[in-house]
């Protein structure tokens, strides 16, 4: 007990010196319970703050220097290159709702070239993304040259569209114009193309849809 005074002077001063010791501890530190907020909480968000402010200061002086680069010229460049690539794209892929037109197409460039169009077999879709794939079994047939000129045909169609498991057969049969060899080329293939896939609920793009033959093709010998 020795350490506490005996004298009132001393104990008033006792008091005042732990009151002090315990304020200035939490001026230090802070009071949570009480939303007090102390110099060491303070000090930590200080720093946090001019962290993240530095780090800022950090993009922008990056930003900066990239601009004075040019490198904003190159980005819109870039950007300009995407929006031209998309709208090729665009162009190129059909829609579900212009497949039955493109098809038309084919059937119509077997006509135009003296071809005879024996008709179109839808394959099952394989769906896929960013584009679902259609699939379709066809076959023509015609002096050689003909049917030459309409694979040219397809293959030079503006939308994309890829023959491939192409069979060829020589066939015989007799023609009432004596002028013509009777010896004509029977053609077997498949094409595919890719289509931007339906969406949700819309059911007439659910399934490849083949147009019905021309009646005009059958009689291109004619």
């Amino acid at each position: 007990m020795a350490l506490i005074p005996q004298d009132r002077r001393g104990q008033t001063f006792l008091l005042l010196t732990v009151v002090a010791l315990v304020v200035g501890y939490f001026a230090w530190a802070g009071l949570s319970l009480a939303g007090v907020t102390g110099y060491r909480p303070l000090g930590a968000h200080r720093d946090s703050v001019q962290t993240e402010l530095d780090t800022i200061n950090a993009q922008v002086a990056r930003a900066r220097r990239d601009v004075a680069g040019g490198a904003l010229t190159k980005m819109e460049q870039r950007l300009e290159e995407f929006r031209t690539s998309l709208s090729l794209m665009r162009q190129l892929v059909p829609t579900s709702s212009e497949v039955p037109n493109l098809l038309d197409d084919i059937a119509s460039r077997a006509k135009m070239r003296g071809a005879t169009f024996a008709g179109f077999t839808p394959q099952a879709v394989e769906s896929g993304s960013p584009f679902d794939t259609q699939r379709y079994r066809l076959s023509a047939s015609g002096q050689y040259d003909q049917v030459a000129e309409f694979l040219t045909d397809v293959a030079s169609l503006p939308r994309i569209i890829v023959p491939y498991d192409v069979h060829f057969q020589r066939v015989q049969g007799p023609v009432s114009d004596t002028t013509k060899s009777a010896s004509q080329l029977q053609v077997t293939f498949a094409v595919r193309t890719y289509v931007k896939p339906a969406a949700p609920g819309d059911s007439t793009a659910a399934a490849p849809q083949a147009p019905a033959r021309p009646a005009a093709s059958r009689g291109a010998h004619d």
